[in-house]
C-alpha cells in the first residue's frame, strides 16, 4: 500500500522589492507642488505569493495593488496641501502570504516645491528718449527679475497691442525682457503690464511693471481773439494771444518776422510794441515731448503810421 506524508515547509523567504519610484504625472519633470497627481510603483515578487504592499510618502501611507498580474503594484495619489517643500523618500513595505515582510527605500524619489518664483523690478523703459512717453515706431523694454528656488519655466505678458509674448534671459542674470517696438492702433493713454512667472511645478508669481504714456497726438494751437488779424493797421503793435494743448506738451514758439523765440509770459501772450512801418508775417508752433508738432495758420499785417505826403501843389 501507499503512504502519503504531509511536510510542512517553512517559508522564510522575504518579498523582494525593486524598481521603486515616484512619478510626475503633470509634466515629468520629477517636481510637483500640492494637489498635483503622482503615481507611486514598484516591483515585488515572493515565491509563495504577495499579500500586500504599501508606500510611505509624504507622510501617509498608501495602498498599492498589481492590476494585471505582472508584479508592478502602484497606485495614483494627489500631493497633500501643506507638504514642505524638498526632496522626498519613499519606503515600499511589502508582506507575503506567509506574513514574511520587507521594506526597501528609495531616496530622492520626488521634488515637492510649493514656492512661487519671486517677480520683482518689473518695468517697461524707454529705449527712445527715456523721457516714458512713447509714439508709434518707438523701442520699448518689458522686463523683469525673476528668481525661483529650484527653475523658472516661463516668463509672460502682454506688450502694449495686448499680444502675449514671452520674456527671456539671455544670459543667466535673472534678467527677463523682450525688445518690442510700439505699433499702430495703440490708444493714448497710460499702460502698465503684469508679468507671470512660472516654475517647473506650476507655481506661479506676479508683478506689475511701471506705467509708460503712448502719445500719438499732436498738440492742439490757435490763436485767441486777441491775436492782430490779417490786414493793414494804422498802429505800431503787434499781438499775438495763443491757446496750447497737449497731453505732454514741451514747447510753445511764435516766429515772428523770421525769427523763432518762446513766449515770455505763461499764457503764451506776446505784445510786439514800437514797431517801423512795415509788413509783418508771424504763426505759432507747438511741440510735444515726442517731437509731434502743430502749427497756426500764417497771419500778415501790414502797419502804416506814415501820413500821405503832398508835394507839387500849385494854385492857378
Amino acid at each position: 500500500s501507499t503512504t502519503t506524508q504531509t511536510v510542512n515547509v517553512d517559508d522564510q523567504t522575504l518579498p523582494i522589492i525593486s524598481n521603486g519610484q515616484v512619478i510626475d504625472q503633470d509634466d515629468g519633470n520629477g517636481i510637483v507642488s500640492d494637489l498635483q497627481g503622482v503615481e507611486i510603483s514598484v516591483e515585488v515578487t515572493d515565491n509563495a505569493g504577495v499579500d500586500s504592499v504599501t508606500a510611505d510618502l509624504f507622510g501617509n501611507t498608501y495602498t498599492l495593488t498589481d492590476g494585471n498580474g505582472d508584479n508592478i503594484y502602484e497606485t495614483t495619489e494627489s500631493v497633500p496641501v501643506g507638504t514642505a517643500d524638498g526632496t522626498k523618500d519613499v519606503t515600499f513595505n511589502a508582506e507575503d502570504v506567509n506574513q514574511n515582510t520587507n521594506s526597501e527605500t528609495f531616496t530622492d524619489a520626488i521634488i515637492v516645491d510649493n514656492t512661487a518664483p519671486n517677480v520683482q523690478n518689473a518695468q517697461i523703459v524707454d529705449n527712445e528718449n527715456g523721457n516714458g512717453v512713447l509714439n508709434q515706431g518707438d523701442s520699448y523694454t518689458i522686463q523683469t527679475e525673476v528668481t525661483d528656488n529650484r527653475n523658472v519655466e516661463s516668463v509672460t505678458t502682454t506688450d502694449l497691442s495686448g499680444n502675449s509674448i514671452s520674456l527671456t534671459d539671455g544670459n543667466d542674470d535673472n534678467i527677463y525682457d523682450n525688445s518690442l517696438t510700439l505699433q499702430s492702433g495703440v490708444n493714448d493713454g497710460s499702460y502698465d503690464r503684469t508679468i507671470t512667472a512660472s516654475d517647473g511645478s506650476q507655481n506661479t508669481g506676479t508683478g506689475t511693471t511701471n506705467t509708460i504714456d503712448v502719445d500719438n497726438t499732436n498738440p492742439s494751437i490757435s490763436f485767441n481773439a486777441a491775436t492782430t488779424n490779417t490786414g493793414t493797421y494804422q498802429q505800431s503793435y503787434i499781438n499775438l494771444d495763443v491757446s496750447a494743448s497737449d497731453a505732454h506738451l514741451d514747447t510753445v514758439e511764435e516766429i515772428f518776422d523770421g525769427q523763432r523765440s518762446g513766449f515770455s509770459g505763461g499764457n503764451y501772450v506776446e505784445n510786439h510794441t514800437g514797431l517801423a512801418d512795415g509788413e509783418y508775417d508771424f504763426y505759432a508752433e507747438a511741440s510735444d515731448v515726442e517731437g509731434q508738432t502743430s502749427s497756426t495758420s500764417t497771419r500778415t499785417v501790414t502797419l502804416d503810421t506814415t501820413a500821405p505826403q503832398i508835394t507839387n501843389t500849385a494854385v492857378s
